[in-house]
């Protein structure tokens, strides 16, 4: 039987960053899809079921706090953990993100490991599941 890995989707608009993060999360033995808008994002949580979205928050097409909240508008998907990220100087977790349905926040450059660790904190539910 083969073992089920949780599902990411990866949402950044630029490439090399995007890239970056599915290798890492690919070698990490996670299953990732990604998207280089939050336009394509949402089209790809039409059909493909996904444990854990991490999203950049500044994207050309919509904001990262616009994405969660179209995210959370459907019933489906209320319950997946949402991470932002962000190269932003002064830009962190506040109350905004969480009223849009943000679960956490992580600025960029990433530290690799602190990044792996809120993945794994995040996913430990649905690990448990499996």
């Amino acid at each position: 039987m083969e073992i089920a890995h949780p599902t990411i989707l990866v949402i950044d608009d630029h490439a090399d960053t995007l890239n970056l993060l599915v290798d890492l999360l690919e070698s990490a033995e996670y299953r990732v899809e990604s998207a280089l808008s939050a336009t394509a994002g949402l089209g790809l949580l039409q059909h493909t079921p996904v444990d854990l979205i991490l999203v950049d928050l500044l994207l050309p097409d919509m904001s990262g706090l616009e994405f969660c909240e179209q995210v959370r508008a459907r019933e489906q998907l209320q319950l997946v953990p949402i991470i932002l990220a962000s190269a932003t100087s002064g830009v962190c977790w506040n109350e905004s993100s969480a009223t849009a349905g943000a679960n956490s926040y992580i600025s960029k450059p990433f530290d690799i490991d602190y990044l792996l660790g809120l993945v794994q904190m995040h996913l430990a539910p649905v690990a448990a599941l499996r």
